[in-house]
C-alpha cells in the first residue's frame, strides 16, 4: 500500500502528463494554423467575408498576435517542464495581404531548465506512454534539434539556450532511449541526430558538422539522395556552379578549424569522389542520350563543360 506522499506524487505526475498533452495540442494547433497554405486560405476567406460585410478578425491571420496569446496561456505550464516557447518566423516564405507580407510561423521549444525536463522524463515508463504523449515527446525532441540546427548561434558559447541544451542533452538522450528500447515509438531518428551533435560538440566540430549536414555533403553512397554526386540530375549549369561555390565556402570553414582535420579529410575525399562520379554520369548520359522528360542533349553537354572547372577548384584545396 502506497503512502499518502507517494499517492500525492502519482497524482501530480498524472496531472503533469495531462498538461504536457494540452501544451502539445496548443503548439500543434498554432503550427498548423500558420502554415503558408493555411494563411493564404484564411486571407481568401477573409476577403470574401469583407466583401459581404462579414469581417474576419485581423488577429486570426496575424502570427505575432497569436504567438503572444499562446505564450501567455502556456508559459507557466511550459516552465514546469523546464521548457520555454519561441515563435520562429519563416522570412523566406509568405503571402501578401494589403501590400504586407505575412510569413508562416512555427512555435518551437527551448530548454530553460534541463534538470526539470530530465526529471519529468525520468518518471515516465515506456509501457504506459499514450499515443498523445509519444507525439508530444517527439515534437519536443524535433523542436530542440531544429532550434540547434537553424536558430542557435553556434559560434556564441554564451548563448543560454545552447548552454541549457547541452547541460541536459546526454541525460535527455538516455531517457528517450529508455522510453523507446525497441525503436517502435519513432524516437530513434531525432535522438540519433541529437546524439551525433553531442559527440561532435565534444570533439569541438559541431558547427562544422551541422554546416556539412545542411549543405548535403555528409558522406553517403554515391548517386543517392541529392548530394554532390547527384546535383547534376536536375539543375542548370549556373545553379550547379553556385551550389558548388557554397560547398567550397563550407569546406573552407571546416578547414579553418584545427580540430576538424580528420573530418575535413573525410568530407574532402567524399567531395572528390562525388564530382568524379558526376562527371562520369554526365558523360554516360550524353553517350546513351534519348530524348525524354523534356531534357535536351544540350542540357548534359552544358553541364559537362562546367564540371572540369569545379574539379580544378576542388583540387586547389
Amino acid at each position: 500500500m502506497s503512502s499518502p506522499e507517494q499517492a500525492g506524487e502519482k497524482l501530480e505526475h498524472l496531472s503533469n502528463r495531462e498538461q504536457l498533452i494540452g501544451l502539445f495540442h496548443d503548439l500543434e494547433g498554432y503550427n498548423d494554423k500558420f502554415q503558408s497554405g493555411r494563411i493564404a486560405g484564411r486571407l481568401i476567406i477573409g476577403s470574401v467575408r469583407k466583401n459581404s460585410d462579414d469581417n474576419i478578425a485581423d488577429e486570426q491571420i496575424d502570427p505575432y498576435l497569436n504567438a503572444q496569446e499562446l505564450i501567455g496561456k502556456n508559459q507557466v505550464v511550459a516552465g514546469e517542464f523546464g521548457l520555454s516557447l519561441t515563435p520562429i518566423s519563416r522570412k523566406d516564405q509568405g503571402v501578401f495581404a494589403q501590400g504586407e507580407k505575412i510569413s508562416p510561423s512555427e512555435m518551437r521549444v527551448d530548454l530553460s531548465d534541463p534538470s526539470k525536463f530530465v526529471d519529468f522524463l525520468s518518471h515516465l515508463e515506456s509501457e504506459t506512454l499514450s499515443p498523445e504523449e509519444i507525439k508530444a515527446l517527439q515534437y519536443i525532441a524535433e523542436s530542440l534539434k531544429q532550434q540547434l540546427v537553424s536558430e542557435y548561434d553556434l559560434g556564441q558559447s554564451e548563448d543560454d539556450r545552447l548552454l541549457n541544451l547541452f547541460a541536459g542533452l546526454e541525460r535527455i538522450i538516455e531517457n528517450y532511449r529508455r522510453l523507446d528500447p525497441d525503436g517502435q515509438k519513432g524516437f530513434n531518428d531525432v535522438v540519433n541526430s541529437l546524439e551525433k551533435y553531442l559527440t561532435m560538440s565534444r570533439q569541438g566540430i559541431m558547427r562544422e558538422y551541422i554546416l556539412a549536414e545542411k549543405n548535403n555533403i555528409l558522406p553517403q553512397p554515391l548517386g543517392s539522395g541529392f548530394g554532390p554526386s547527384s546535383f547534376q540530375i536536375d539543375i542548370s549549369p549556373e545553379d550547379y556552379q553556385e551550389r558548388w561555390r557554397r560547398i567550397f565556402e563550407v569546406l573552407e570553414k571546416i578547414k579553418n578549424n584545427h580540430k576538424a582535420g580528420d573530418f575535413y579529410d573525410e568530407i574532402y575525399s567524399y567531395l572528390k569522389d562525388s564530382i568524379l562520379y558526376a562527371q562520369k554520369d554526365v558523360e554516360q548520359k550524353i553517350k546513351e542520350y534519348r530524348a525524354e522528360k523534356g531534357i535536351s542533349i544540350e542540357y548534359w553537354q552544358n553541364l559537362k563543360k562546367v564540371i572540369p572547372g569545379v574539379i580544378e577548384e576542388l583540387l586547389e584545396y
